[in-house]
């Protein structure tokens, strides 16, 4: 494809002088004119006249060869002055550097990616709250605690109910604790023995046990089973017998 220099690197004012090279083909804006020529060269030409030695493959820009050419070789000479680590290429060194770039934490060892995480951990070695409500003057060592609380007295006026004992609360965090204090209580009676069960599931499961119905058939003999547990069981005994046979 041939690129009329001409048209393709027109030079088109813009309200900044800072990029006013314009590339009339994909738009990317350029500071200076040798910018903008080199990147239609580079970018808008089928023309590939550098070609690799080793496997022919073809580049339209010598410093593209020279980076590919690196694939080829097994030498390593950007080494990380942090650990034994080597590679290839700078900018790959330059990716595992930021690795080893952790906050660490003044008072204890633990180390963090960002600094935000740092200083939020730090509040944890003080005793200082620095978060203020200003509705009832409660005061928290970090912002989460503080928008926690602050969205309480946004739901005063909302009433969350438990739906297993009818207690009630405003605001629905306090709702989902309460209700982990009916995991150990078992709520749901059966109506035919004196049975009771955690969950409402279990209770309906336990009350097949005082039918005479048996819906769930072995298609290997034919035997019927009121629960889908008692199937299974006995299938994996028709199963454990064919290997004894085999």
């Amino acid at each position: 494809m041939e690129i009329n220099d001409g048209s393709a690197s027109k030079n088109i004012k813009t309200q900044s002088n800072e990029m006013q090279y314009v590339c009339l083909i994909c738009e990317v804006r350029y500071k200076l004119e040798s910018e903008l020529r080199l990147h239609l060269d580079v970018v808008h030409t089928d023309e590939r006249p550098f070609e690799c030695l080793v496997c022919d493959k073809q580049f339209n820009h010598k410093g593209h060869l020279n980076r590919h050419i690196i694939t080829h070789s097994d030498d390593r000479p950007f080494g990380c002055i942090e650990c034994d680590k080597q590679f290839k290429r700078k900018v790959d060194l330059n990716i595992h550097i930021k690795r080893h770039r952790l906050f660490e934490c003044t008072i204890c060892d633990n180390k963090f990616k960002r600094l935000s995480n740092m200083k939020q951990h730090l509040e944890t070695h003080s005793k200082e709250k620095h978060f203020q409500c200003t509705i009832c003057s409660n005061r928290f060592r970090f912002t989460s605690d503080l928008r926690r609380h602050m969205k309480r007295h946004i739901d005063e006026n909302v009433d969350y109910e438990c739906t297993l004992c009818s207690n009630r609360f405003n605001c629905k965090t306090d709702l989902t604790l309460h209700k982990k204090s009916h995991i150990d209580e078992k709520i749901y009676g059966c109506s035919v023995c004196d049975n009771k069960f955690k969950t409402l599931k279990k209770m309906k499961q336990h009350l097949k046990t005082h039918s005479n119905k048996r819906p769930f058939q072995c298609t290997a003999c034919s035997k019927q089973f009121r629960l889908i547990g008692h199937l299974s069981k006995h299938i994996k005994l028709h199963n454990k017998k064919k290997k004894i046979d085999t």
